[in-house]
Parts: structure tokens; sequence; C-alpha cells
């Protein structure tokens, strides 16, 4: 992605993917090192605007796919990167969102905890992703 190219809005992430590419192009756009991203972290952290410090190995590890994306690591992305803290509820949705869908993606594939925890949120995911819950 090029530093002028603007990163996907929150409100437009469906997928797990769609989120990662979202937050991986909000980073990119920081300019930010991974060395600097966590000097930042850490100052977030001490501000009280992070709830903890995230290692700039926990970055790479992130922006290279090594390790599963984190609501931890998701907000440690968007605050170094200086994304307005009033605009963090949309990457909130975004997060609950892409992780519906991998639950809901996962139940399809026959996953029992991923069936569970449907079963256990019927009675808010059928309005919103239309859930048929008599099969």
């Amino acid at each position: 992605m090029l530093r002028e190219e603007k990163p996907k809005r929150p409100d437009m992430v469906v997928t797990p993917t769609d989120l990662w590419n979202a937050l991986v192009s909000v980073y990119a756009l920081s300019g930010l090192t991974y060395r600097k991203a966590e000097q930042k972290a850490k100052h977030l952290a001490e501000q009280g605007v992070l709830a903890h410090p995230i290692s700039r190995a926990s970055f790479h590890n992130f922006v290279t796919r090594r390790t599963p994306l984190t609501r931890r690591i998701m907000l440690a992305v968007i605050a170094v990167s200086d994304v307005p803290q009033d605009e963090w509820i949309f990457w909130e949705s975004a997060w609950r969102s892409a992780r519906m869908e991998f639950v809901r993606s996962a139940a399809r594939d026959g996953s029992p905890a991923a069936r569970e925890y449907l079963e256990q949120q019927r009675e808010h995911l059928p309005k919103v992703w239309g859930i048929p819950w008599n099969n």
C-alpha cells in the first residue's frame, strides 16, 4: 500500500481479513517503525490511554500475520497510529463484526465451541445476522 492511499474504513469491515487489512493499512500510513510503535504504546499505556503496552515483536507479528489479531493489538495499532479516540467505537464495531463472521464460519464448519457460543447469543443474533435457529 502506498503511503498516500487511504485505509479501508472500519464500517466497511466484514471479515477478519478485512479487519486485518484495514489495521495494517492504518499502521502503514502512520510510518512508525516497530521500535517507535513500541515506545509510543508504552507512553500511551503510562498515560492510561492503553491498558497494556505492546512490544515491537507484537507489532511485527501482527503485521506479518504470525500471531492472531487480538482486541488488545487492534487498540494498540489504532492508538499509536493516531486514530482519534472518537473513531475507536467504529473499530470496536468492526472488531465485533469480524469476530462474529469468524464464529459463524466456524459454526457452519461444525465447530462445537462456535455452535455453543451462537446458542448462548441466540437472542441477539437473529435480528442482526438472520441466523436460522430451527436447524
